[in-house]
């Protein structure tokens, strides 16, 4: 059973239900909003993987939420449903906010639930690239010695180098959406004890 935790944002209460019905029936946990005000608070108050939202609610455009929510919270998946036909100028407003999919009612709830574990993988994925850019700033900071105990200059001493690379590798895996690894060899041990403890943090 998955313990992710999905966001239905609708002013109409029988729509939540429903909606509701479907993803408890599947599994995940479930929160509930019926403005944008209450939503940007769950938002941040709790992990939420995924954001299903109607494009208008009450009158209230959620584009600025969206574009709230995809900047504080990038690795969220969110799915906007609308009952209106869209112009190509709206659907690439949204796509610009930050939506990653668009639901035309009516659609099947098992429709919904692919594009929600195929957003979920791909949650995954940014989450771990995200992790991996942590990883990557902390490496930064390291400051190697310039010698090893022979007198010979490290390759890893050639910090910027090393930091180009590294940063080429994740952009080229993002656009291609394959995951990323990194493995650190020193064939000799640092001159400085600390410098290993703090390779051993990260």
């Amino acid at each position: 059973m998955t313990t992710e935790r999905i966001l239905l944002v609708d002013t109409e209460k029988n729509v939540l239900l429903a909606y509701n019905a479907v993803l408890l029936e599947e599994g995940y946990k479930v929160e509930v909003a019926s403005t944008i005000e209450d939503a940007l608070e769950k938002l941040s108050f709790q992990s939420l993987a995924v954001l299903i939202t109607e494009l208008y609610l009450k009158g209230a455009n959620t584009i600025n939420m969206i574009k709230q929510a995809k900047r504080d919270y990038p690795e969220i998946y969110i799915i906007m449903i609308t009952a209106n036909s869209l112009t190509s100028e709206q659907y690439e407003e949204i796509i610009f906010a930050g939506a990653d999919d668009i639901f035309m009612k009516p659609f099947s709830p098992k429709d919904l639930l692919i594009t929600i574990k195929k957003g979920l993988k791909r949650r995954s994925m940014i989450v771990d690239f995200l992790c991996l850019e942590e990883k990557v700033k902390k490496l930064q900071q390291i400051s190697p010695p310039i010698d090893d105990y022979n007198g010979n200059r490290k390759l890893s001493s050639n910090k910027h180098y090393f930091n180009r690379i590294v940063e080429k590798e994740i952009i080229r895996s993002k656009r291609y959406a394959h995951p990323f690894s990194i493995i650190l060899l020193d064939m000799k041990p640092f001159a400085d004890d600390n410098e290993n403890k703090k390779l051993q943090n990260l």
